[in-house]
């Protein structure tokens, strides 16, 4: 045994670290001597009290403490067997080959069980034994005058964008366990035996001390990634100085709050919410990932923890500790019927409007998905209702990032003084990544100072990857970016044609041309009365919980409640089926769109013959959009209501004066034609411009001329007539549905 200490005399920390591993030595102010460790000889094992060296005389054994704790790592590893394990793993759940990969090991000192902790160099600089501390409970304290470092594999200078930070070793050897058990299949998780194809590959684990132990230095580990805190459901409770805390929910706004006040950040900080309050009554006090994991199994469980995350708005500092952006209190809508009732309730909610609010929607909820992503320009004349609509969306700042056209979305800005040395990233793109970035003015791009270089960046942000190099030497580089675009504006964002960014885009045009006005008219003229009438009545003496909210924050905190539903149930919802039928028309509907944005270029002298895109990357958002409108609007299958949709984005997309002479040659009977007067006098276009037109179309194979007798019986010009080719009329006819378009004959 440890001899005790004589008088009043204190142990040296040097000494601390070999007591807490049970190495029998005295304690001496400048020379301690015991029991080798190593060896087992008495009286021959000497450590320096003020430095902490040791040295055996027997068996030559010398170092520091951290060659110490090193060496009593490694005889661990070395000398426990596989049945060693059994009793540890009974207790703690988690499989052998786990605890072996994490350095679990026995102390052939104590026979307690050690974890090791790595530095940022992956080096072992502390040792954890597993004591019990009550009948059946267990604690695990660090090695005594080491510095703490958080468990964890594989997560050194790690390119996974994915980290998950848990409360103590054994959560995180259960969640990482579960993820490499674990592969995504489209939305859904799923079962997988094949550890090279699971979320393990692309998900790193940290596991901190304990829920108050997260060291500022640690969020190197989680620099521009995605962050997930997953710390215990503890309930509340009084300290000796009567203050109430949580602490594991108390820990997590720790880090929040240190992610604001250091240089390094994550991209995305989220942090699991147990319940209200960040604890859940309902679940015992302690609960943790590993009981998650335990009663519901690896798919269903981190299922579940993914369902209980939310986004930490992190506020940057340079130094000043700031608090967490403070967000509306959602209002729960769990499905989208309910929320069209809060925007019936405050605007003239046409069905226009509502079909642009359900594609919003879906593109926001379609962000983190695989596949291509969905880009989208909502059109609309001013006071149409599309600021409206971007406004209300863009309260649920967790999955939007709503932004004022700029100079670009780089930035090669790296401060001045202390702030130059960190090399902070001023770019927008990592604020935007995982999330879908509104415009709710763009046709201020129109006329932006760069537009150029800010239709090149977005058009690289687009493919997932973009690079940009200044000439103070700094370079931004940035990968797998999954961000949507919702951007708002009038006809002139058409001008921005497939030669910029258009080609990326759908539309949706958010009010029929030609619609009847009074009904927005009369809305706005009663709320711009009741506004006024309301600033000069005397405040009613009522409960502030009766009195009428202001209708915009009800959209907000509506939308903001959908929201937050779909994303947090979205791995776990049954993802819609897909007909035979359904896959025709959306095929039909992507070569229609390319057919009808086909264009020659007229820049200099043609070098070749003009053909329509392939329409692979048009089917496949499109596909996209129907899967994720389908979640949106509650749907089973991709139904004839969201086929619909699609179609209106189709012809919102083809609008023009193309689209007008193909809606007026589809009425016409096949083997017939129309000349180009009769299409003048239709869609009142000058005729030199409807020739024009059609040729170009011809060479495309959406219209064909064909000459007709003048039948006079004397001399003079043939007649010309014009119809669509007989292929793009079958095309046409599948795409536009059962259902003609409105106006069309």
């Amino acid at each position: 045994m440890v001899q005790p200490v004589r008088g009043k005399r204190t142990i040296p920390d040097t000494l601390k670290a070999f007591l807490h591993h049970g190495v029998e030595v005295s304690n001496h102010p400048k020379q301690a001597k015991g029991t080798c460790p190593f060896c087992d000889k008495s009286n021959h094992f000497f450590i320096q009290s003020e430095t902490g060296r040791y040295h055996c005389k027997i068996c030559d054994e010398s170092g520091n403490v951290n060659t110490f704790i090193n060496r009593l790592h490694q005889w661990g590893v070395d000398e426990t067997t596989d049945q060693d394990f059994q009793p540890l793993i009974d207790r703690r759940g988690i499989p052998l080959e786990v605890l072996k990969t994490w350095g679990v090991c026995q102390s052939q000192l104590t026979g307690e069980w050690l974890v090791p902790a790595y530095n940022n160099k992956g080096k072992l600089c502390n040792l954890s034994r597993e004591v019990e501390v009550d009948d059946g409970k267990f604690r695990l304290f660090g090695t005594a005058s080491c510095k703490l470092h958080p468990f964890g594999v594989n997560v050194r200078n790690s390119r996974n964008k994915t980290v998950w930070v848990c409360e103590g070793p054994w959560d995180a050897m259960a969640l990482w366990s579960a993820l490499r058990g674990v592969r995504k299949n489209g939305p859904r998780l799923v079962r997988t035996t094949n550890p090279d194809k699971s979320l393990g590959m692309t998900h790193d684990v940290l596991g901190v001390p304990g829920s108050g132990n997260f060291n500022p230095d640690w969020l190197e580990y989680l620099d521009g990634k995605t962050a997930r805190l997953c710390f215990d459901n503890d309930h509340p409770r009084k300290t000796p100085s009567g203050k109430t805390v949580k602490p594991g929910w108390d820990g997590m706004v720790r880090v929040g709050k240190l992610a604001g006040e250091n240089g390094r950040c994550p991209s995305r900080l989220e942090r699991i919410k147990w319940g209200r309050g960040g604890y859940d009554k309902g679940l015992a006090d302690g609960y943790d990932v590993r009981d998650t994991l335990g009663d519901n199994g690896p798919v269903n469980g981190i299922g579940l923890i993914l369902s209980r995350m939310e986004r930490v708005k992190v506020k940057k500092t340079e130094g000043t500790p700031e608090a967490e952006e403070v967000q509306l209190e959602p209002l729960p809508r769990e499905s989208f019927a309910e929320l069209v009732e809060d925007y019936n309730a405050c605007l003239h909610f046409t069905d226009n409007l509502r079909d642009t609010l359900a594609l919003m929607l879906a593109c926001v909820i379609s962000t983190e998905l695989p596949e291509d992503q969905v880009w989208l320009r909502i059109i609309g004349p001013p006071g149409s209702g599309k600021s409206t609509l971007a406004e209300a969306i863009s309260a649920a700042r967790d999955f939007t990032f709503p932004v004022s056209m700029q100079t670009g979305f780089h930035s090669g800005y790296v401060g001045d003084g202390k702030a130059a040395s960190r090399k902070k990233d001023a770019s927008l793109i990592p604020m935007m990544d995982g999330r879908t970035v509104i415009i709710k003015d763009a046709d201020t791009l129109l006329n932006a100072p760069g537009k150029d270089r800010i239709l090149s960046e977005m058009r690289d942000i687009y493919d997932g990857t973009t690079r940009s190099r200044y000439r103070n030497r700094v370079a931004r580089v940035y990968e797998d970016i999954r961000t949507t675009f919702i951007i708002c504006g009038t006809d002139a964002l058409r001008t921005l044609n497939r030669t910029f960014l258009g080609e990326r885009f759908l539309d949706v045009e958010i009010m029929e041309r030609g619609a009847d006005q009074t009904p927005f008219l009369d809305r706005a003229l009663d709320n711009t009365f009741n506004r006024l009438s309301a600033s000069l009545l005397p405040p009613k003496d009522e409960d502030p919980d009766d009195l009428p909210e202001d209708r915009m924050v009800r959209l907000k905190r509506a939308t903001l409640g959908f929201l937050q539903f779909m994303k947090g149930n979205l791995r776990t919802m049954k993802p819609p089926s897909q007909s035979e039928k359904a896959k025709v028309r959306i095929k039909a509907l992507g070569q229609f769109i390319s057919y009808m944005r086909a264009r020659k270029d007229k820049d200099g002298e043609a070098q070749y013959k003009a053909r329509v895109e392939l329409a692979t990357r048009l089917v496949s958002t499109l596909g996209k959009l129907a899967f994720t409108s389908a979640l949106t609007l509650g749907k089973r299958s991709v139904d004839a209501e969201v086929l619909g949709l699609l179609c209106k984005v189709a012809l919102d997309t083809a609008e023009g004066f193309r689209l007008d002479l193909v809606d007026v040659l589809a009425g016409v009977k096949p083997g017939s034609g129309l000349s180009t007067k009769q299409l003048e006098t239709t869609i009142h276009v000058s005729e030199g411009t409807i020739r024009n037109l059609l040729i170009e179309m011809r060479e495309f194979g959406i219209t064909q001329r064909k000459s007709e007798n003048n039948k006079s019986g004397q001399r003079g010009r043939n007649r010309h007539t014009w119809s669509l080719t007989e292929d793009f009329r079958k095309l046409h006819r599948i795409a536009m549905g059962p259902q003609p378009r409105k106006g069309t004959s």
